[in-house]
């Protein structure tokens, strides 16, 4: 197979980050940053912790971590759900 026979697949910006980011990430809609989940938590008796980390692009565009928290599912899923959509 040479150069001539690989086409490419036309894709976004946002789907470009989105890529470089993973699958266990959330951007932010309306800054360069993102919020980047381990792949698993810790289930405790005071619920099921997740560690995820407050990402950013540094100058040399690599990611780089500004700060981590650990919250448990159970919080994070009650605050969404009281979270009310305006029209």
């Amino acid at each position: 197979m040479t150069k001539d026979n690989i086409k490419k697949f036309p894709i976004t910006e946002y789907q470009r980050i989105r890529n470089m980011q993973g699958e266990f990430s959330v951007p932010c809609e309306i800054s360069g940053r993102w919020i980047s989940f381990d792949r698993t938590s810790t289930k405790l008796q005071e619920g099921d912790f997740i560690s995820l980390n407050i990402m950013t692009m540094a100058e040399n565009d690599k990611p780089k971590k500004l700060c981590s928290l650990i919250i448990t599912r159970e919080n994070i899923m009650e605050v969404i759900s009281k979270i009310e959509s305006k029209e």
